[in-house]
């Protein structure tokens, strides 16, 4: 049940239709789960500034139960920085990505948790 959310100070018009869509792949391979279980949401035009400037910048966050360590990490931030430089031309010195490692009983799906479920 991989989250991946995306805040950034580029145009909401300059961000490609299918960039979350394209993601989900990405984050899926990434974290080796399937890709029906992932959602990604991108917030473009955000007033956000990095460093004190108004260049193009973003803010990540990405959730999920298991496949957040130390290793997987630097292996996701390295494939999802990477998609998003060559998309949006976002540099990947000026995004920061949160992990966030989530127990199944905190997550909810289908009336339930995913407890029931994993």
């Amino acid at each position: 049940m991989p989250v991946f959310e995306l805040k950034t100070n580029i145009a909401e018009e300059k961000i490609p239709k299918n960039l979350a869509i394209n993601l989900v792949s990405v984050v899926a391979d990434a974290l080796h789960k399937p890709a029906e279980y992932v959602v990604v949401e991108i917030k473009g035009s955000c007033n956000l500034s990095f460093g004190g400037t108004n260049e193009p910048a973003g803010l990540g966050k990405l959730a999920s139960i298991g496949g957040i360590n130390r290793e997987s990490n630097k292996v996701l931030s390295k494939k999802i920085m990477a998609y998003l430089e060559k998309e949006l031309g976002l540099s990947s010195a000026r995004i920061y990505i949160q992990f966030i490692d989530l127990s199944k009983e905190c997550v909810g799906f289908k009336g339930t948790t995913f407890d029931d479920f994993l």
